[in-house]
């Protein structure tokens, strides 16, 4: 059994930001830049993180979550569709992007 836990995040297909990358960051750090259609697998220290998503000024909320030790957990984004974007952009940027669990 292995000490590194992993964080596997996954972006897909969607409109919004097709042609810039999306930051992951763990406990406030930026740790990887994921293109449409690509997923990363990132290893982090077992134990609690801090996870958010960012790309310009808007971000999702952060997620606490727990990394277990030779488990890896899986994430994906959700952004706005077309319609709500430039709305969201300026009401609500600390929730422009969705992060969640993906269970396959």
């Amino acid at each position: 059994m292995t000490s590194d836990a992993r964080i596997s995040f996954t972006r897909p297909r969607e409109w919004f930001g097709r042609f810039r990358k999306l930051g992951v960051l763990v406990d406030g750090e930026v740790v990887a830049l994921v293109g449409i259609g690509e997923t990363t697998v990132l290893s982090v220290v077992p134990g609690q993180h801090r996870l958010q998503l960012k790309m310009d000024w808007c971000t999702s909320p952060e997620l606490e979550i727990f990394a277990e030790a030779g488990r890896t957990c899986h994430y994906r984004s959700h952004s706005p569709s077309v319609w709500r974007a430039s709305k969201m952009m300026r009401a609500q940027p600390e929730s422009f992007f969705q992060l969640m669990p993906d269970d396959g």
